[in-house]
């Protein structure tokens, strides 16, 4: 992901292996991955390591409650109801700082490639809105295999 303070080629294919085995744990750890190159390349654009922690806290508070709500919490129904609805707004939660920090991850490379660097590369907003992480990292790859 990061080799020698710059971007390094990891395959999409991976990085969507790592999200689904991970259930999501991956996600945060790609971002703060990112986050030290992103920093050094000098973009009026910042990631907040913040909200990436944030993003770490509720991915892994999702999941706990929803291995607590599937075994420990059957014969209770109004309290799985309830740890159920709050694993829910969590994983909402997730969705959305996901989808913000993608945004700007996507900020920071149209601001260095395109403006700093004068190329003309194009970073689709519908693509980084559905595939996030999985998308931006294709978009790496083609910015690196490019000359």
């Amino acid at each position: 992901m990061v080799e020698n303070g710059n971007f390094k080629r990891q395959h999409w294919l991976l990085v969507f292996f790592f999200f689904v085995i991970t259930l999501g744990i991956y996600v945060p750890f790609w971002y703060k991955k990112i986050k030290k190159v992103a920093d050094a390349l000098g973009t009026t654009y910042r990631l907040n390591g913040m909200l990436i922690n944030v993003l770490l806290i509720v991915v892994v508070a999702e999941i706990l409650l929803r291995f607590i709500t599937d075994f420990f919490l059957e014969n209770m129904p109004l309290l799985w109801l309830g740890t159920l609805f709050f694993t829910q707004i969590l994983g909402l939660v997730f969705v959305i700082l996901n989808i913000v920090l993608a945004f700007k991850v996507k900020d920071i490379l149209d601001e260095h490639y395109n403006k700093t660097l004068n190329k003309n590369i194009s970073f689709s907003g519908v693509a980084t809105f559905f595939f996030t992480i999985v998308y931006l990292q294709y978009k790496l790859n083609k910015i690196l295999e490019a000359p």
